[in-house]
């Protein structure tokens, strides 16, 4: 036992640093890959154990994506109700949902397999990217924390775009951070491209991520400033060019030219509005109160209508603005319930009439308290974990004080968790939107973690490098 926890303690970067012979780094690197593997079959059986034990019924949103994923599978139109196109959610989730359905009629079934392998390939990713950050045992903690997150296994029983959010967001990052520790990357600025725009097609908050690659590059002061803006332009450009597609079929269907969905202001219009209540309300009706006629404008147009009302409204009450967005910010870290909610305990429409997200009795619907708390625990020891390392490794990381920690690497997750934490509560917020954030913040919790194992067992005050 005392031999394993000295493994364990070994302090960050001794790989990297060369203090351990070429023999012991190909062992060790040979040992992550074992536990990677282990980690992701773990991961792999028990999200497959969840969709079989909690037989969840997607509604409201979940079944939207579903039905879109159908309609493109037997028809081949991104549509819920034939003849009824809408651009309320962008394509990526969907298509693949439809790819799946190609293999099986059981279409929950198979969207649920596709959630279970996204999963895998989150916890593998999440590993890869420990391992930049600190090492070996970072990366195969990192793993085996993601693959034993109760949340995440939860989410597999969603049919919910985070689901192939998180891992694309995971490669964006792994790509930005490989990028920038090299002298010239326009390859690599071509592939974040890419994987940036598949990334905005499944969520369009991501749409201005890519201002992470010339921030964390100005922030480490590595490169010349004519390479970071050429892969800037870059990235954004590769990024819009996969998000082409998706312009031209709202120009067909809906009547306008953009990159953007058509509902992507009602989320701003909630947050940032007289009507505004802190949950969801009848924006259509709030909208038509203001403006007469608003509901009868197309769907885009009706869009930009919600955006300068809510910009309208900020300028006009600056400080209910500022204190909204305040109480929005606190609410992102609050209990998140809507993991158990639309799994377990919630019902929703569509379908109509609504529908129990798990119809009948269920051993977990018989015990809430048990689930709430096995669900947020692991939340909120994740959070402060990360917090606190971040708090603790950053500045040590940018002076070049903490041994074995890739500054560059932690730059880059800092810089995309921020976009995430101060994007968010910018709109009407639910605790779902931290589910990526929770993900990629994994790493940095083991790397917390490790370190602060390291400096105990060396007897050192955790202020100092381990």
């Amino acid at each position: 036992m005392s031999r394993a926890f000295s493994r364990v303690s070994e302090p960050l970067g001794a790989l990297q640093s060369g203090e351990v012979p070429e023999r012991e780094r190909s062992r060790r690197s040979t040992s992550f890959l074992v536990l990677l593997v282990v980690a992701a079959l773990l991961g792999g059986a028990l999200r497959v154990w969840g969709i079989i034990a909690i037989p969840t019924v997607p509604v409201s949103d979940f079944w939207s994506y579903l039905h879109r994923g159908i309609s493109l599978h037997e028809r081949g139109r991104y549509e819920i109700w034939p003849g009824h196109a809408n651009a309320f959610f962008p394509p990526g989730y969907p298509l693949l949902l439809a790819a799946s359905f190609s293999l099986t009629d059981k279409y929950v079934g198979a969207a649920k397999a596709v959630n279970c392998i996204l999963g895998v390939a989150s916890i593998v990713l999440v590993g890869l990217l420990g391992r930049r950050l600190g090492g070996e045992r970072v990366g195969a903690l990192a793993a085996f924390i993601l693959a034993l997150y109760p949340r995440s296994i939860l989410v597999c029983c969603l049919i919910a775009s985070e689901n192939l959010f998180t891992p694309l967001l995971l490669v964006f990052v792994l790509l930005v951070a490989s990028g920038l520790a090299k002298p010239r990357a326009l390859a690599i600025a071509v592939a974040a491209g890419v994987i940036l725009g598949m990334l905005t097609g499944v969520r369009i908050v991501a749409r201005y991520l890519g201002l992470l690659w010339p921030i964390s590059a100005l922030a480490l002061r590595r490169r010349p400033f004519r390479a970071i803006a050429l892969e800037t332009i870059l990235v954004i450009a590769v990024q819009h060019a996969v998000l082409l597609p998706w312009a031209l079929w709202n120009l067909r269907t809906q009547g306008t030219f953009t990159f953007s969905t058509s509902i992507g202001a009602v989320a701003l219009f909630e947050a940032n509005s007289d009507a505004a209540t802190g949950t969801w309300f009848d924006w259509q009706k709030a909208i038509a109160a203001r403006v007469p006629g608003a509901t009868k404008l197309g769907p885009h147009e009706l869009d930009s209508l919600l955006f300068r009302e809510s910009l309208r409204w900020i300028r006009a009450h600056p400080r209910e603005a500022l204190t909204g967005y305040v109480r929005r910010f606190g609410d992102l870290f609050a209990h998140d319930a809507h993991a158990a909610a639309w799994t377990i305990f919630g019902a929703g429409s569509p379908p109509f009439p609504a529908s129990d997200v798990l119809p009948g009795d269920h051993v977990l619907k018989r015990h809430p308290v048990a689930v709430a708390r096995v669900l947020e625990l692991p939340s909120w020891g994740l959070l402060l974990a990360a917090g606190g390392g971040l708090i603790w490794l950053l500045p040590k990381a940018l002076a070049g004080r903490q041994p074995g920690l890739d500054g560059a690497t932690l730059v880059v997750v800092s810089g995309a968790a921020a976009y995430q934490v101060f994007l968010i509560p910018v709109f009407f917020m639910v605790t779902r939107y931290r589910w990526p954030l929770e993900d990629l913040l994994v790493p940095v919790a083991a790397a917390a973690l490790v370190s602060l194992v390291a400096s105990i067992r060396h007897g050192r005050p955790r202020s100092s490098a381990p």
